[in-house]
Formats: C-alpha cells, structure tokens, sequence
C-alpha cells in the first residue's frame, strides 16, 4: 500500500513503497527523512534472560541485551511473559510476575 508524505524542507511530495523503518532522501532537495512506522500496540516487553534467568522490560524489537550479565540474543528467540502500552504498566505487570514465580 504506497503512502504519500511531504519533504519538511520543501514540501515535494514523495511516494513511499516501503513498510518498513528507513530513511530516504528527497528527490528534489536531498534532505534526509526518517520514516518511521508504529506498529505495535503494546511496546513494552517483559522478558527473561535464557542465561541469568533476571526479568526485564524492554523495547527493542530486534535484540535483546541482558543489562545484569551482558548476554545478547534475537527477541524472537526470548520468551515474553508479558507486554504492556506504557513503562508504568510493565512495572506493575513485572512486580506481578515476580511475585507469582517466588510463591512457587
């Protein structure tokens, strides 16, 4: 589905094709122009590190970093125990999680 934007510079229209995140240059004055796509409702992820175990909430779509023991790994390779729309709501839903997991 092509979608049409307009160069903040000098307002050439431009047709994009893609459906991804990128970034294009105007055809007519050559500005850069960050294109980006919102696509998922609830951004916030909780998820698990495979190595230390730890809980986490993250953001990031494509990998995963562990911030206690530094191991990286592909998000969709990570099991999601939960997701949220706000950073607020992940820390409730965090707190939940823990709570339940330290009861067993």
């Amino acid at each position: 589905m092509p979608r049409l934007i307009l160069c903040p510079k000098c307002n050439t229209p431009i047709h994009l094709t893609v459906e991804r995140d990128t970034t294009i240059n105007c055809p007519k004055c050559g500005k850069a122009i960050s294109i980006h796509f919102k696509t998922d409702e609830n951004p916030f992820k909780i998820v698990g590190c495979p190595k230390c175990g730890n809980l986490q909430i993250v953001k990031a779509r494509k990998t995963f970093k562990c911030r206690y023991c530094g191991y990286t790994i592909q998000m969709h390779k990570l099991r999601i125990y939960a997701s949220a729309k706000t950073s607020r709501e992940a820390s409730q839903k965090i707190m939940l999680i823990k709570r339940e997991l330290h009861k067993k």
